[in-house]
C-alpha cells in the first residue's frame, strides 16, 4: 500500500509543477527582464549623476569645430561628413571627454553634450550620416552634407544660444547661404 500511496504523491506533486510552471517561467523571465532593464537605466544615468562632462564653453568650441567641416557647399559630401565627425570626436577628447572603449557613438555624445542641454535626435542623425559616410558605398549628395549642417545647428542652438554672441551672424550667415 505505501508504495502506491508514494507514487501517487509523486504523482500529484509533478501534476501541480506541470500546472504551475507556466507562471513559473514567466516570473522568471519578468524578473531578468526587470534586472536587464534597471541595469541599463542606472548605466545611462551614471553619467548625468556627476553632472557635466564637459563646460559649455568647450560643447560650443567642439560643435561649431564640426560645423566648420560641413559648411562648405564646395566639398565632397562624403569627406566633409567624415571630417566633421571624427572633429566633433576630437574636439571632445581634446577637453577630457574622449570616447569610452564601453560607450557606442551615441552613448558618448550623448553622455558628453546631454548634460549641456543637447538633445539625442541631432547626434543620432550626425552620427547616422558619419556610418552612412564611412561605411557605405552609395553615393553621398548635398542633401547629406545639409542634413549634417542641421543636425550640428540644432546642437548648437539647444546650448542656449540664445543671446548673439560673437560669431553668431557669422554663422548664421555661412549656414543659411549654404542652406540656399
Amino acid at each position: 500500500m505505501s508504495g502506491g500511496a508514494g507514487a501517487q504523491q509523486t504523482l500529484s506533486l509533478l501534476q501541480r509543477l506541470a500546472r504551475s510552471l507556466p507562471l513559473n517561467l514567466l516570473l522568471i523571465v519578468a524578473a531578468v527582464g526587470l534586472f536587464f532593464f534597471m541595469h541599463r537605466h542606472r548605466r545611462r544615468r551614471q553619467g548625468f549623476e556627476a553632472g557635466p562632462v564637459i563646460d559649455q564653453e568647450d560643447a560650443e568650441a567642439a560643435l561649431m569645430a564640426s560645423l566648420v567641416e560641413v559648411l562648405d557647399d564646395d566639398g565632397d559630401p562624403r569627406a566633409q561628413v567624415t571630417a566633421a565627425y571624427h572633429r566633433l570626436l576630437a574636439a571632445l577628447a581634446e577637453v577630457g571627454a574622449p570616447r569610452q572603449a564601453q560607450e557606442a557613438p551615441h552613448e558618448h555624445l550623448y553622455r558628453t553634450l546631454g548634460p549641456m542641454g543637447v538633445q539625442p535626435e541631432p547626434l543620432h542623425r550626425l552620427t547616422g550620416l558619419y556610418v552612412i559616410a564611412q561605411f557605405s558605398r552609395r553615393p553621398l549628395s548635398d542633401r547629406h552634407r545639409l542634413a549634417a549642417v542641421e543636425a550640428l545647428e540644432v546642437s548648437l542652438s539647444s546650448l542656449g544660444r540664445s543671446e548673439e554672441g560673437p560669431g553668431s551672424g557669422a554663422l548664421r550667415t555661412a549656414s543659411s547661404g549654404a542652406l540656399s
